[in-house]
This record gives structure tokens, C-alpha cells and sequence, in this order.
């Protein structure tokens, strides 16, 4: 599973030595049992992952639930499953009845544990599970049992211990916004000043705010206290659910508490005006409709509101507003008679509500004796809201004269609008038309393609007529376009491992705190590719390198926009340091890292090189045949690894540890 055979563990002893070596090599050869256990039913392979724990650094007392999954790589079902487990060695045996397993139907357990069975420190749960004949439901196993298990895990928990705290200030500053809605979320400034007066040096210590005397806490946080803490941090609060009133709000610290009062406006109605509905052309003395909508945007009824209709600011007409939900919307409908004028004039109709308003420019030409009256009667872009820059779209308009007379010569403009920009004409420009009086309107289209550099937002396309190529437009009309952003796939390497195990394991062996990757071996490297573009990326091919070679490559079809795809590759390297990475070929991403890579012993002879490699430290030791050599520190994390490597395939042994052990105090002694 782990390696490739390699040469087994040497150190350089005199003559003497090997012999006495090789007598105790058979000696303790009889004595240890095997090193890589065998199950009792060839169609049988059981493995635990790696138990987890909920939560993972629990204090002294704490109830801890432990998450354990058993797994049957092997094709016959298993019945009466026995597990034991403890702190350390043996201290629970619990019988599983009519447990059935296969390859593909992993089991997992949920154990609890109370953590005040132990002191605060670093334990070690240690899980064994065994099948029949070595345990069954009428003689389960118990802690006398020397039988193996057929497979077995084991993880450190860190117990903290309970901090005692004794609080000397506690300060809560104001809510910020003071005064506030259901909707919004608010900060309390929080001054804490706290002296540990336990024995202790530092901890962790909860605090909780929350509403009321008697609310559920809604912001709980863990203070990490050493002797002296001093700090200002803001806690922010949920009112979401609040009703109007005045509220206690309040934090609580190792017993102690304080608390403002805070103010929750009812939540109240807001009238926007959302349309207003009115021809841009009209003639003196015509009558004609304003129409608006007035929506409640707000989250409370409005329940007593006015709306109201003015023409270059002077009123013409309201419509009261009441027992509009929130949501809702209501129609404003005024009617108005343009008023007598002599030359084109502009005027302003404006709808307006105590919250909000809305204007329209109207063109108010005079009665005609023999004019043109030019109208727009459609202006739009079928089908189509939004465009990217080089994207060509079709634009549709039609116009009618209703007048007594032809229009001879008058101009047609479009304009391309952006606010902050003069307005761009379009390729169209300005175009000369004759229009002859008619009831029926004239359709047409043309293709604009939005031009390189356009700004991204919204643009208003306009079409107008004019009676002079620069003159006041006696018809308009509007239609909007959003100029969106291409669309394109990015990817990128968010995480990558590399590992001598495969990531089903769940392990990795390391040594002081860094991996250790064994030369020789199979190495695997899992990787994370993230597509946080906008569009789809399609046939990636994902490549692992080595020193800037291909050393293996993988084909993913598809990755969505914001998906995320983890894959694992793997390569046997030679010995010393080598660059290892991933990348996406095409996509510019990519992740590498430098690693070295160790020789190392193959588990099949695990127990023979282990065992050679103690004895020869042992001859450091006991003094056999003359003055004894102190074992190099190279020599000492070699035979840490091989022991590391030992527990990673399940089978640890307790005499090995042990004389690992006396090794390194006697190496860390000077060999005295």
C-alpha cells in the first residue's frame, strides 16, 4: 500500500557487534508478534478512518461525540463486529450486533465520550474493531484479550482546563445606529478590561450579548484572556426579529453583565414613485391623461399619504394614499388640458409623493393652421435588455405625421447616452427625411453595434426629430440598453497536498512538525481547480510537474462558473528536492511547491529493518564488546520515520516505542 522494496537500515558497527546483534535480532523476532496483521477471512479487509471529534479541544467535563467509520474493502458481508476503544490502553469494550459491512457500505458509529474522565492535557483515543472467531456477541472481547484487532486507529485530543476569571471592568458603548428598524443589524462597541484572577495563565472565555433579560443570546463570542487583557471590539447584534419598543440590550462576561436601552422604530411605509405615463408631443389646448404608479417600497402600511401631479411645479391634482401594504402599488390618474402657446415650449410634468418623484419634459407645440405634427410611435430593441462591447443589436422604430402638412427636410438623430458623457451619435448620425402626412406610421430597423470602449451600466438609446440639423427635437423617444462585461472562463489552484498516502486515508506521516515524503515511493498530490470566472471552462487538462516535466496529466469535461473540482495525480520521485506542482494547461494556472524526498524501508520488511535499526541504537546503549558508538542524529530520525511509517500501516508496537524512547534521552544525554 505504502512503498517500493529498498536496501534495509545499516549503521556502521564493529564485527563483534553483528553478531551479538543477530542474537538478539532472533530473540526479540519470537517474541513480537507480526508486523502487518493478517484477517482471519481472506474475502475481508477491514480499515477505520480517522475518528473525528465535535468539538476537537474540549474542556475538562466537556461531552465530546466521536464520529468512527468502519470500512470492508473485502466482498462478504461481516456480522457481530466487535469495537474497543479507550484513552491510552483499553478502558471500554462494546459488543456491535448484526453489523453488516460490505466493499462499497461503509458503517459510521457515533460514540460519546466525557472528557472529565481525564485530566486537562493531550490524550490519545485509541479504536480497535475485530470480527469473529476472536470475539462474538456471547464472549465479546474485553481488556484480557491478546488478540489482535483487524484494524485499528487512534487520535490526540487536547483537554483544555476550566479558566477561572474575575472581571474588573465591563463597559458597553452606545448602539450604533441609536434608533433603529427590524430590518437592519446594529454594532455595539464593546470596552472589556479584564485581570485573571485565576491560577491560570491564559484561556478562553465566553461572552454572550443579547435583548431582554430572558432572549436566546445573539452574538456569542470567545475572548482569549492572558494575565492582563485590554481590548475594544465591536459585537454586532441581529434585531432583525424585534418588535417596535424599547429594548434592554445587554453582554455577560464570567457572571457579570450590563446593558443599554435601545429604541426599535415600527417599521412604516414608503411611497416611491416607480412610472409616469404622458405623451412627449402634444398641442395647446389638447387634453390629455398623466398617469403614475406609487409603489410601497417600505416595510410597514401606508396608512395616510398624499400623491401629487404638477406641471412646471404648480399642482394640478392629488390622489390621498391609504392601506397600501407593503409590496403593493397604486395608480395616480390626472387629467390635464395643455395650455395655449404661440411657439414650441417644454414643460415639466412631475409626480411626487412626501418620499419620492418622478419628471417627464413635454413638448407643447401651438394649434397648427398647415404643420406637420411628427410623432414617434415605437422606438425599442426586440428581445434584447442587455449587450456586450462588439455585440451587434437590432433596433426597431416607427414614426407618423398626423399634422395638415408634409414635413420636408426635417432631421432624423440618434443618440448613444451615458451620464458624465456627451451624448455619442450613432453610425447612423443624422439623417434628412421627408415625411408626408399620414395616419399610418412608418416602420424600420437598423444594426448597431455597441463600439469599443463603451462604458459598462446602463445607456439610453434615443431617437428624435428636429426641423433643423442642431434645433430643439420636436419628438423623442428613449429606450434603455445595460452594457454587461464578456463573458470568460478564469481558473485557479486553490489548495494543493502532496502526501505519500492517497486522500481516502485521511494521514500523513510527518516528523517535528514537517511531512515526510519518501523517495521511491508513490506520491500523491491533490488538488483543488476553482472556476471563479463567468462563463464555463470546458476540456481542462490538469497536469502534475516535476522539476517542469509532465509527469502525469487528467481530463476534466466541464467546471461550471463558481464550481470547484479536486483531483488527484501521483509520481514516483528519486531522491532530494524537487519542484512539484499543478497546472491547468491553457488557463494560466498553476501551483508548485519545493519538496524533499527521503530513502526509506518497504513495509513488507518494516519489522526486520525497525528492529535493526533499535539494536543498533541499543549498542549505544549497552555497553557490549568494548566502548559504545552514540547512533548520529541522522541515524535517530531515520528510525523516527520507519516508526512513524509503522504506525501510518496499523501496526505500532509498544516495545518499540519504548526503546525509541530511551534512545533519545540517551542521545539528548550525550550517550552517559
Amino acid at each position: 500500500m505504502f512503498a517500493r522494496p529498498s536496501a534495509p537500515l545499516v549503521a556502521g558497527e564493529p564485527l563483534a557487534a553483528r553478531r551479538s546483534l543477530l542474537t538478539l535480532l532472533l530473540v526479540l523476532s519470537a517474541l513480537l508478534p507480526p508486523a502487518l496483521p493478517v484477517s482471519a477471512a481472506a474475502e475481508v479487509d477491514l480499515w477505520l478512518e480517522l475518528p473525528q471529534l465535535s468539538p476537537a479541544s474540549p474542556e475538562v467535563g466537556q461531552q465530546v461525540t466521536i464520529s468512527l467509520t468502519v470500512h470492508s474493502d473485502g466482498s462478504a458481508p461481516i456480522e457481530n463486529l466487535t469495537l474497543r476503544w479507550g484513552v491510552g490502553v483499553l478502558t471500554t469494550t462494546a459488543q456491535l450486533t448484526e453489523l453488516g459491512l460490505t466493499g462499497t457500505e461503509p458503517v459510521t458509529l457515533t460514540l460519546p465520550w466525557d472528557s472529565g474522565s481525564v485530566e486537562s492535557g493531550t490524550v490519545v483515543l485509541v479504536f480497535w474493531v475485530s470480527f469473529p472467531p476472536q470475539g462474538s456477541a456471547a464472549n465479546p472481547l474485553n481488556l484480557s484479550d491478546p488478540t489482535p484487532a483487524d484494524a485499528q486507529a487512534s487520535v490526540a485530543v487536547t483537554v483544555r482546563p476550566l479558566p477561572t476569571f474575575d472581571p474588573s471592568e465591563l463597559t458597553v458603548g452606545p448602539l450604533v445606529p441609536a434608533t433603529t428598524h427590524p430590518a437592519m443589524e446594529s454594532i455595539l462597541d464593546l470596552d472589556l478590561r479584564l485581570a485573571n484572577g485565576g491560577d491560570l495563565d491564559s484561556g478562553q472565555l465566553p461572552l454572550s450579548c443579547g435583548v431582554d433579560a430572558n432572549d436566546t443570546p445573539r452574538s456569542e463570542l470567545v475572548v482569549e484572556v492572558a494575565a492582563h487583557v485590554d481590548l475594544h471590539q465591536p459585537v454586532p447584534l441581529p434585531l432583525a426579529d424585534l418588535p417596535a419598543g424599547d429594548h434592554l440590550l445587554w453582554c455577560r462576561i464570567a457572571g457579570r453583565a450590563v446593558a443599554i436601552l435601545v429604541s426599535v422604530l415600527a417599521p412604516r411605509g414608503i411611497a416611491t414613485v416607480t412610472e409616469l405615463v404622458a405623451p412627449s408631443t402634444i398641442v395647446a389646448s389638447e387634453k390629455l391623461s398623466i398617469q403614475g404608479t406609487v409603489h410601497n417600497t417600505g416595510e410597514g402600511n401606508i396608512t395616510s399619504s398624499v400623491a401629487e401631479v404638477l406641471v412646471d411645479g404648480a399642482a394640478i391634482g392629488s390622489q390621498p394614499l391609504t392601506n397600501v401594504r407593503p409590496g403593493s402599488s397604486r395608480t395616480v390618474l390626472v387629467a390635464w388640458t395643455a395650455p395655449l402657446v404661440n411657439t414650441p415650449t417644454i414643460l415639466t410634468l412631475t409626480v411626487r409623493t412626501p418620499d419620492s418623484s418622478l419628471t417627464k419634459a413635454v413638448l407643447v407645440n401651438p394649434r397648427p393652421t398647415a404643420q406637420p405634427r411628427i410623432e414617434i410611435t415605437y422606438f425599442a430593441i426586440p428581445k434584447v435588455d442587455k449587450a456586450r462591447i462588439g455585440e451587434n443589436i437590432t433596433l426597431n422604430y416607427a414614426y407618423v405625421n398626423r399634422g395638415s402638412k408634409d414635413a420636408e427636410g426635417y432631421y432624423l438623430r440618434f443618440f448613444d447616452e451615458f451620464p458624465g458623457r456627451l451624448p455619442l451619435i450613432l453610425p447612423q448620425g443624422l439623417i434628412k427625411v421627408d415625411i408626408p402626412r399620414t395616419e399610418i406610421a412608418t416602420i424600420l430597423h437598423f444594426s448597431y453595434e455597441v463600439p469599443a470602449g463603451s462604458e459598462f451600466g446602463t445607456h439610453t438609446l434615443a431617437i428624435e426629430f428636429a426641423e433643423t440639423i442642431d434645433g430643439p427635437a420636436i419628438a423623442r423617444s428613449e429606450t434603455p440598453l445595460e452594457v454587461i462585461l464578456p463573458q470568460e472562463p478564469k481558473l485557479s489552484i486553490t489548495q494543493m497536498r502532496v502526501s505519500n498516502l492517497p486522500a481516502r486515508t485521511q494521514a500523513q506521516l510527518s516528523y517535528q512538525g514537517q511531512d515526510v515524503l519518501f523517495a521511491g515511493d508513490r506520491i500523491y498530490v491533490q488538488a483543488t481547480i476553482q472556476n471563479t470566472g463567468t462563463a464555463e471552462a470546458t476540456n481542462l487538462i490538469i497536469q502534475l510537474l516535476e522539476d517542469g516535466e509532465v509527469v502525469e496529466s487528467r481530463t476534466v469535461d466541464r467546471l461550471s462558473p463558481g464550481d470547484a473540482h479536486t483531483i488527484e495525480l501521483s509520481f514516483i520521485p528519486n531522491a532530494g528536492t524537487h519542484r512539484v506542482g499543478i497546472a491547468v494547461e491553457g488557463f494560466g494556472a498553476s501551483k508548485f511547491e519545493v519538496k524533499e524526498f527521503v530513502p526509506f524501508v518497504d513495509p513488507q520488511y518494516l519489522t526486520v529493518a525497525l528492529w535493526t535499526a533499535i539494536a543498533l541504537m541499543t549498542l549505544g546503549i549497552v555497553r557490549l564488546g568494548g566502548e559504545p558508538r552514540i547512533p548520529t542524529w541522522r541515524q535517530l530520525e531515520a528510525l523516527e520515520v520507519l516508526a512513524a511509517r509503522a504506525r501510518a500501516a496499523g501496526t505500532p508496537s509498544p516495545k518499540a516505542e519504548a526503546l525509541l524512547a530511551k534512545a533519545r534521552e540517551r542521545m539528548e544525554s550525550g550517550g552517559r
